[in-house]
């Protein structure tokens, strides 16, 4: 048994996905297959400048669902976040562009393009449900919840929350 049996599967599902790949949000660079790095990979060493799409998968904590028994695994709820981010030239928390067209409002900027890269890496994960099998060592991937975002040289990162149990 491992702590994170998810994390391989995911990931290549993620790397492999056609929802992610050639997703066609204007401003936001394809992924096509790469930029999706676990946060053990991803130090303050790299460069965020060279990545203006970027998801980074980080695991979490995990809370024990059956009590302490010397004799049987133990079911853990295990969270994981999912970190998207996109380039935000502006620099600033004003992420949001405001476009007034015969009295319609529209939204424009780095916080609608990460909010759409966040939406079809949640679809993503749903279609990665669909193939996982019951004996995977991990259940299906729920979100948990949304954080906040935060602005980090020049790029806004929007943070997701999931969850799955885990034998361990």
């Amino acid at each position: 048994m491992n702590r994170v049996p998810y994390l391989e599967p995911l990931v290549n599902f993620l790397k492999a996905s056609t929802t992610l790949n050639n997703h066609g949000i204007p401003g936001v660079i394809d992924l096509a297959g790469q930029n999706i790095y676990v946060f053990a990979e991803w130090t303050q060493h790299k460069d965020a400048r060279n990545y203006s799409a970027l998801l980074i998968i980080q695991p979490g904590e995990g809370d024990n669902q059956t009590e302490n028994r010397p004799d049987c695994l133990n079911e853990f709820d295990l969270e994981f976040i999912v970190r998207t981010q996109v380039s935000n030239k502006r620099k600033t928390q004003q992420h949001f562009q405001e476009n007034v067209q015969a009295g319609v409002t529209s939204y424009e900027g780095a916080y609608m393009d990460a909010a759409r890269l966040e939406d079809l890496v949640r679809q993503t994960i749903v279609q990665f449900n669909a193939q996982v099998l019951p004996n995977a060592g991990y259940t299906p991937v729920v979100l948990k919840g949304l954080q906040d975002e935060f602005s980090e040289d020049g790029y806004l990162v929007l943070k997701q929350v999931y969850t799955t149990k885990i034998m361990f």
